[in-house]
């Protein structure tokens, strides 16, 4: 079984432990077969872990890195498990740990969806893809009062290639229509083999995803049907309000396009 420790593993901050912990709980309380299951997680010897479940085909980045990009009769499975998955985060019931004790929740957001959180096992055209690290994972409905104040004001985390113009923003109170953007951004770079934001030399990166809009997935992909597309397109509006609210309906209007 993969293990994933603590970078410093001896005596680290508060803050480190306070994220590792909630990592931790999220990853033991979200059971779904298209989210990677945590085995155990603990602490030996000053070193803090999580055992997770093992992927034997790697990750959709790595996949990607091999073959550029996938048609849509592989990509789609991929798309839907992963969906499925998230889904069930966004409407599950958690016992976590907030600033006011222990507390049942509804729905937890991940913020940091990309190509290397899609874990897949299996083989090509029979791959099984299953969501994995939710290290930056927050429960939207007690959104800012996680325990210990984690997320500090004016932070940013998260990886730039994905991310949602209000992630920069508004990060602490993230909604899952944010998590919409991000997982069909990774849709996006698996079907035309580019990331959605076109970074550009000499250009702030955090510019380009406070004023540009991502390019429709036709004009880089002209194969995509027009039905998908369009499905795409609304996941990857500028506007969190034109999107769909949640990966339920997200996936809902991706299996009728299909």
């Amino acid at each position: 079984m993969p293990l994933k420790a603590l970078l410093q593993t001896r005596k680290p901050g508060q803050r480190q432990l306070d994220m590792f912990e909630r990592e931790k709980q999220i990853s033991l309380a979200l059971r779904h077969p298209h989210i990677v299951h945590c085995e155990r997680a603990g602490c030996w010897n000053e070193v803090h872990f999580i055992e997770m479940e093992y992927m034997d085909g790697g990750c959709l980045w790595g996949l990607l890195q091999q073959r550029g990009k996938l048609p849509l009769s592989e990509a789609a499975p991929i798309m839907l498990q992963a969906l499925e998955g998230l889904a069930y985060a966004h409407g599950a019931e958690l016992e976590l740990p907030l600033r006011e004790g222990v507390k049942t929740v509804r729905g937890v957001v991940h913020r940091d969806l990309k190509t290397p959180n899609i874990l897949l096992t299996g083989a090509p055209g029979r791959w099984t893809a299953k969501v994995g690290d939710f290290g930056l994972a927050k429960a939207f409905s007690q959104a800012g009062m996680t325990k210990g104040g984690i997320t500090a004001p004016g932070m940013i985390l998260g990886s730039r290639s994905n991310m949602a113009p209000e992630h920069l923003m508004n990060y602490r109170y993230i909604e899952p229509c944010t998590d919409v953007f991000e997982m069909a951004a990774s849709f996006y770079e698996m079907l035309t083999g580019k990331l959605v934001w076109d970074f550009r030399p000499n250009v702030d990166p955090l510019r380009v995803i406070l004023e540009d809009t991502p390019k429709p997935i036709r004009s880089q992909q002209p194969d995509v049907p027009e039905p998908v597309a369009a499905v795409l397109d609304q996941a990857l509006s500028r506007d969190r309000t034109a999107r769909y609210p949640d990966a339920g309906a997200f996936l809902a209007a991706l299996k009728n396009a299909l």
